[in-house]
């Protein structure tokens, strides 16, 4: 509960206190953790297996939310593009989710996310998930949505420098954390104090991610995101004053330059 309020106040904080490229994914992010971590809670407090599963249940939309949103956040902070706008993205994006939540819906009836197997453990306190084949299916479904995510940041780590290199560095940590708890509870039925901690590690990282914010080290990250975008783009940049005097260039500006010099030698 404590971390639940101190996210909820520190994302009422960011929704009106500062903008920055890919706000809205960040913000619907944000909720999904929220959601998430609060049937955590739920499922804590209840007691009984009926309960517990409820509201296992009730989690799984935002779980299904929560890469995808990321995903969509890193896309536009990074590289300024926003992947809803192909129709073909916007339908993944959007029934990934959908197929999702409709089949934990559903599990009563044919127990491909939680099998039959599922029980109390013995001291009646957590739930010993069995899971079925739906569940391995839709970490199957997501996982390439943080993973392209991680790699996106990489490659913008590999090519910036200063501040947006270090925020980059920060939004790597606060995504490969989760992940690989959540690999971990995955594959080998890894938990903290019997309960999935990808929630957990996520809110923690956000908090962290926030806290950087407050304290003003991360001053414009709307100037960061397009020096990011800046050193990551394939097309040639030339930054120029009002006198013609070229200030700054990328990677991809020097590969110009150096292929129009090469074709007026040869």
């Amino acid at each position: 509960m404590g971390i639940w309020l101190l996210a909820f106040f520190i994302l009422i904080w960011i929704w009106r206190c500062h903008e920055f490229e890919g706000k809205k994914y960040f913000i619907i992010s944000f909720l999904s953790i929220l959601w998430w971590v609060f049937a955590l809670g739920m499922e804590i407090y209840f007691t009984g297996l009926q309960w517990k599963l409820i509201w296992a249940h009730i989690a799984w939309p935002s779980i299904a939310i929560l890469p995808i949103a990321w995903c969509l956040y890193i896309e536009k902070f990074v590289k300024g593009r926003d992947l809803t706008d192909s129709r073909l993205l916007r339908s993944i994006i959007i029934g990934v989710p959908l197929v999702i939540a409709i089949g934990v819906a559903t599990n009563p009836f044919h127990h491909f996310m939680f099998t039959e197997a599922t029980a109390l453990s013995e001291d009646g306190t957590r739930v010993d998930y069995a899971h079925g084949i739906f569940f391995y299916g839709a970490a199957l479904i997501l996982y390439p949505f943080v993973i392209y995510s991680v790699g996106l940041l990489v490659r913008g780590v590999m090519s910036t420098t200063g501040s947006a290199k270090s925020l980059l560095i920060t939004l790597i940590i606060i995504t490969i954390a989760p992940l690989s708890a959540n690999a971990a509870y995955v594959l080998t039925g890894f938990t903290a104090f019997g309960i999935d901690p990808t929630s957990m590690m996520f809110s923690l990282g956000l908090i962290a991610f926030s806290w950087m914010l407050v304290n003003n080290r991360i001053l414009d990250t709307k100037a960061l995101g397009r020096d990011a975008l800046f050193h990551i783009s394939d097309d040639p940049v030339l930054i120029v004053d009002k006198d013609h005097k070229i200030l700054s260039w990328n990677d991809a500006a020097i590969a110009h330059i150096f292929l129009k010099k090469r074709a007026i030698l040869l």
